[in-house]
């Protein structure tokens, strides 16, 4: 998708594999979050809060992705 897009080519592809192999090894459930849109069983979107910075109270949003059946459109809400 990204190289469809953006030309980011396969470094950019690595780069994001390694650094999600890296969080979801350290993933911890009480601080991170990654969410999955799907439809019809086909992945349409996700998102990863990474709460793995050294500042307490201090998150990253990565690995924002939607599909172009997606884009612009509502996935759902997330409540407390």
């Amino acid at each position: 998708l990204s190289t469809e897009h953006w030309v980011f080519g396969v470094v950019f592809e690595a780069k994001v594999a390694t650094e999600m192999s890296a969080f979801f090894e350290c993933y911890d459930p009480n601080k991170d979050l990654t969410l999955t849109v799907s439809k019809h069983g086909r992945v349409e979107g996700s998102v990863t809060i990474d709460h793995s910075n050294e500042k307490e109270g201090v998150a990253h949003l990565r690995w924002f992705i939607v599909s172009d059946e997606m884009r612009g459109k509502t996935m759902g809400t997330l409540c407390d």
